[in-house]
Order: C-alpha cells, then sequence, then structure tokens
C-alpha cells in the first residue's frame, strides 16, 4: 500500500462506504487540514520552545492539543457541520496569532489556500476576505499588541495575498464548472442508458408474447407435422428464444423458457440437429467435434426444446466471450454408470479463459452468488429440466458439464406434473357441487387477443364453452350475468389487473355460500406474486409460456 493510501486510510471514516464521493471527500479534507494544523501547531511550539521565543511556544501548544482533540472527536460523531465550523475558527486565529507575533508573514499566505481547499468556494471566498480583513488592521493599525511590519512588506504582502486568492478563486469556479459539466454528461448518459434498458425491456415483453403464441399453436398442430417438420421448428424455437433472452432486460424479469411436449426422444440426434445451427457462415470460426456414446438409449423421456436451448445458449455464451480465434469445442455425451443419468459435457477449448472477465480469476463458480446474466439463465434452464450443471475451467478450456436424470420410458401420468410450493388457504373454499371438465363454462380474463386465441385454441375441445373478457371490468360484467364454472385470469390487465378482479368477485359471493374456482395465469413466475394470487382469494396458480397439460389438471382439480 502507498503511503498516500496509508494517509487516506487513516483520514476515513467507517461510515464512508455509505456515503456520496463529495461528502467523503469534504470529510477527508476537514481531516487532512486538522491533520496538518495540529502538526504544524506541535512543530512550531517545539522549535521555539528550544530555540526562540517560548511565550509563543506556550500559545501554540494548546492549538496542537484542540486540534488533534476535535480530529478524535469528528472521527466519534461524524458531526462535520460543528467540527468544521470550530476547524475554521481555530486555524484563522492560530494564523492571526503567527502574524501578530511576527513569527513570518509567508505563513498568513497559506491561509487562503487551505481554507480554499478544505471548504466550498463561497464560504472559503468570505473566511479569506475575513483574514484579510484583519491583517490589514494589523498592518496599518499601530498598537503595542502586535509588531509593527515595514511599508514595503505590507504592500508585497497585501498583493501577493489577492493574487493568491484571485487566482485560488479563478481555479476553484473553472473546476466546479468541469466538475458540474461531467456530472451533467453523466446525468445525460445514465438516462439514455435508462431509455435504451427501458426500451429494450419493452421489447423483449413484446416479442415473449407472440413467442409464448407461436409455440402455444405448434403444440396444437405437432401431430399433424413430419417428425422432421417438428425438430426443425423445435429448433427454430429454441434458437428465436436465446436471442430474446439475451436482450438486456430489469432484474425483476425472469428469463424465456418455452417448455415443449415431453416426450420420448433421441438424445444424440437432438446434440446434432442443435450443433447444426452454428454451421453458417456467421459461425465459420466455431469448429465443434462431437464424441457421443452409443450405449445411451435410443429413446430417453423428457423435454426435448428445453435441452436445445441449454446447448445453443452455452455454445452462445462461449462464442460471445472469446478472443479473435477460432474457437473449437467438445461435445461429448456419457451414459452415467449404474443409473439412468446421461452426462452431457461441452468443453469450449482456447488459450483465453471465458470466465476470467466476469469472475477475477476465482477458482469455483458459485450459482448461489455469480451474477453473469448468462450462467443463470443456463442454471435455470438445467434446474427446468430436473438437471444439475457444474463449470470447470482452466487457462486452456471452459467445461460445462450437465447432468440429466432422464427416463429411458414414459412416467405414470400421475408423475406428470408437480405440486406448487405455496397453496391456496385451507377451508378458504367452501364446497361446491362437483363439475367434469368437459361440461364447464370457462370465463377467459386476458387482454392480449392473440394470447386468448391460443388458449381457446387449446382448451376448446377439452371444455363445453369458453367466454373471453379483455380486462378487469368486462369480466365483473360477463360473471354478473352468466354462470360460469370456472376462471382462468390474467393478472396483468389494463383498467382493473386480475388481482383487483378476484377481489370483487370474492367479495360479490359473500353470504351466497358459493366460491368459483379461480386459477391466475401470469409470465411472473415469483413467490411474492404466488402468494398474493392466494391471498386475494384465488384457488391455484400456473404460469407462462402455458402448459396446457397442466393447466387442464388443475382445472380438473379445482373442479372436482
Amino acid at each position: 500500500m502507498s503511503f498516500v493510501n496509508k494517509i487516506s486510510k487513516i483520514l476515513k471514516h467507517d461510515r464512508n462506504n455509505d456515503l456520496e464521493l463529495e461528502d467523503v471527500q469534504k470529510i477527508l479534507l476537514l481531516n487532512l487540514s486538522l491533520v496538518i494544523s495540529s502538526v504544524f501547531s506541535f512543530l512550531f511550539s517545539l522549535t521555539h520552545f528550544f530555540f526562540f521565543e517560548k511565550t509563543i511556544s506556550y500559545a501554540l501548544f494548546p492549538y496542537f492539543i484542540i486540534f488533534t482533540s476535535i480530529f478524535f472527536i469528528f472521527k466519534q460523531t461524524k458531526n462535520y457541520k460543528l467540527c468544521s465550523v470550530v476547524s475554521i475558527i481555530l486555524i484563522t486565529s492560530l494564523f492571526l496569532l503567527l502574524l501578530i507575533a511576527n513569527v513570518g508573514l509567508l505563513w498568513g499566505l497559506i491561509y487562503p489556500i487551505l481554507i480554499s481547499l478544505t471548504y466550498n468556494v463561497k464560504k472559503a471566498n468570505w473566511f479569506s476576505l475575513i483574514f484579510l480583513s484583519l491583517t490589514l488592521i494589523i498592518f496599518f493599525i499601530p498598537s503595542d499588541i502586535w509588531s509593527d511590519y515595514s511599508t514595503d512588506q505590507k504592500i508585497r504582502y497585501t498583493g501577493v495575498y489577492l493574487a493568491i486568492l484571485l487566482f485560488l478563486q479563478y481555479y476553484l469556479r473553472l473546476k466546479q464548472q468541469t466538475i458540474n459539466y461531467k456530472n451533467k454528461q453523466l446525468i445525460e448518459a445514465r438516462q439514455k442508458l435508462r431509455e435504451k434498458d427501458e426500451f429494450l425491456s419493452s421489447l423483449s415483453y413484446q416479442i415473449r408474447t407472440p413467442l409464448n403464441n407461436i409455440a402455444g399453436i405448434f403444440n396444437i398442430k405437432r401431430d399433424a407435422l413430419g417428425k422432421n417438420t417438428v425438430e426443425e421448428v423445435e429448433l427454430s424455437i429454441s434458437n428465436l428464444i436465446t436471442i430474446v433472452n439475451s436482450i438486456p432486460e430489469s432484474s425483476d424479469k425472469k428469463i424465456l423458457q418455452i417448455k415443449g411436449e415431453k416426450a420420448l426422444f433421441n438424445i444424440n440426434s437432438t446434440i446434432k440437429k442443435s450443433v447444426a445451427l452454428f454451421q453458417t457462415n456467421k459461425y465459420s470460426n466455431i469448429k465443434c467435434s462431437l464424441h457421443l456414446s452409443n450405449k445411451i438409449p435410443q429413446s430417453i423421456y423428457g423435454d426435448r426444446l428445453l435441452l436445445i436451448q441449454i446447448i445453443i445458449s452455452v455454445i452462445d455464451f462461449l462464442n460471445n466471450n472469446k478472443n479473435n480465434e477460432v474457437l473449437k469445442i467438445d461435445l461429448i455425451s456419457t451414459l452415467k454408470e449404474d443409473s439412468d443419468s446421461v452426462l452431457l459435457k461441452i468443453k469450449g477449448i482456447s488459450d483465453y479463459n471465458f470466465l476470467n472477465p466476469y469472475l477475477n480469476n476465482e477458482t469455483n463458480v458459485d450459482f448461489e452468488k455469480v451474477e453473469i446474466p448468462e450462467l443463470l439463465m443456463i442454471n435455470e434452464l438445467t434446474r427446468t429440466l430436473s438437471g444439475e450443471c457444474t463449470i470447470n475451467y482452466s487457462k486452456l478450456y471452459t467445461s460445462f458439464i450437465f447432468n440429466f436424470n432422464f427416463r429411458a420410458n414414459r412416467p405414470a401420468e400421475k408423475e406428470l406434473t408437480n405440486k406448487s410450493e405455496i397453496t391456496a388457504k385451507e377451508d378458504f373454499f367452501s364446497k361446491r357441487n362437483k363439475k367434469e371438465l368437459k361440461d364447464a363454462t370457462v370465463l377467459l380474463v386476458e387482454d392480449d387477443l392473440m394470447n386468448s386465441k391460443v388458449m381457446t385454441l387449446n382448451l376448446q375441445k377439452h371444455v363445453n364453452k369458453i367466454i373471453i373478457a379483455v380486462n378487469g371490468k368486462e369480466a365483473l360484467e360477463k360473471y354478473a350475468s352468466t354462470r360460469f364454472d370456472i376462471v382462468l385470469m390474467d393478472v396483468r390487465m389494463a383498467l382493473m389487473d386480475g388481482f383487483k378482479t378476484t377481489e370483487k368477485i370474492r367479495e360479490a359471493e359473500i353470504g351466497i355460500g358459493y366460491q368459483i374456482p379461480i386459477i391466475a395465469v401470469t409470465a411472473n413466475a415469483s413467490d411474492e406474486i404466488k402468494k398474493k394470487c392466494f391471498d386475494v382469494g384465488m384457488n391455484d396458480f400456473t404460469t407462462k409460456p402455458i402448459d396446457f397439460k397442466v393447466l387442464l389438471k388443475k382445472m380438473k382439480e379445482q373442479l372436482n
């Protein structure tokens, strides 16, 4: 640590990290002026005690004690306003004492410099002029209390003092103008970045909704399409999802996950087709080598679409964080011994460590602490697929190792869905007569036309009737005029959101002994939103992009 850094550490307060930079600088300069004044008083007192007039030594030593005391008091109380006023009065009196004692005119010239660097321009200017006025009184009013100076000394001192003061004022004003200009530029830059982030966030949200609809329509038409066509569409959707997820957006937004149909698929074939997306001129600097095990079953059960998203995201991350040289990537699939787990390793080979810019040469990647959006997205996608991700890296390579517990056969129907950790309150809803899903009349509250069309296409063959309301106000009107068996409620809507609409419905049901089931349908999957849904009286919760098998199962449970 340099000498200057050591001094700064001593002058800092414990709470400096919680203050603005300008306030930290004010504290440091005040502490510095107190230390300089204390040391100056002590050395002058000591010098005069041994070599000159001892009377001056006796007058200066109390200043050393007072300046030192104020320094430690300021460190403890952190009362800047009081300590700055006391210190400036003491500094002024100290320099006046030196002039009165005729110790040396040069010390008086230091006063405006010390004051100007320690306090703001306006205050320093006033104190400097007051000190000059007191100096002129000493010069031109003869007295037995203070020493007399020659006319030449008086004129030279006054001229130099004014020159120093004017130069300091000009310099400090230029400095303040520069600071103000830079602050203005910084504010404008931040505003532009904020506007850019807002635009990208809005763009990302606008893309997500139609992309969700495309996936929903694709699931409806899947059986009518050929196998090769299904695979090509899945690859295209996955590639588009990766692009959307790379758009920066506010931290409260979740990454986009489009879940496909869980089905039997060939994992090695999926890896090959995912890599094929990068065999274009745009990615000519990527050289992929495949090492795929033939011990893995030809057909395993899982979400092929999510696996494609993971592979594309990893390769895209490695490509975006390399030097200009050719990127070599090894993709290795193996079957873990004595288990059904499939290990997938994606290894980027380069003399450049991909993670150095993010992790500052740390030795481990902790997904709980890391703040790299791309890695967090990859980890979240892996967890959604019920897998685990670890990262190994060195100076020569970076490896993503995935452990997927895929099944070799289709599980029983009861294993296809997961219970939400947050559930509705017990005994909150009164008992209802059972209703078969195929006989149910559904109120769909959704403000996006394409979303409502996709949901209608996916649900209409499973229910009796679907009536659509485009906002909460219209939903209340239709609820009052029609007998519904279940409500699918969007949360984010204009005029009246899903929370307020649900509260109004529950208020209207008081005293009638019956409550209609309400299932929240939203893109926000946070625990806070889930809790709020249940607090206002909703029965269940599902997220967008919608897994319609899960939604139908939830609807059956609520109706029965």
